[in-house]
C-alpha cells in the first residue's frame, strides 16, 4: 500500500472506512436539496446509515471567522 491509497484509513466519522469530502457533500446535498432518504444515500454510497446520519448532523466544512492578530515584524 502506497501513501496515495486512502482506502484502508480509519474514519473520523464512524469506525469504518473514511467518509471522504466528496461523499460527505453528496450526502448532505442529496438529503437536504433532493430530499433523498438516509436509506437511499446508504444504497448509493455504501456507507453505513449511522455514518451518514453523523455526517448530516455535523457542521459543514467551512472556514470560520479569523481572530484579529497584531502585526509583527
Amino acid at each position: 500500500m502506497d501513501a496515495s491509497d486512502n482506502t484502508n484509513r480509519k474514519d473520523v466519522i464512524g469506525g469504518g472506512r473514511m467518509l471522504r469530502l466528496d461523499k460527505y457533500e453528496y450526502s448532505r446535498t442529496a438529503y437536504r436539496v433532493y430530499g433523498k432518504s438516509i436509506w437511499e444515500i446508504h444504497r448509493e454510497t455504501g456507507h453505513d446509515r449511522k455514518t451518514i446520519r453523523k455526517a448530516l448532523n455535523q457542521e459543514p466544512f467551512a472556514y470560520g471567522p479569523r481572530e484579529n492578530k497584531d502585526f509583527q515584524f
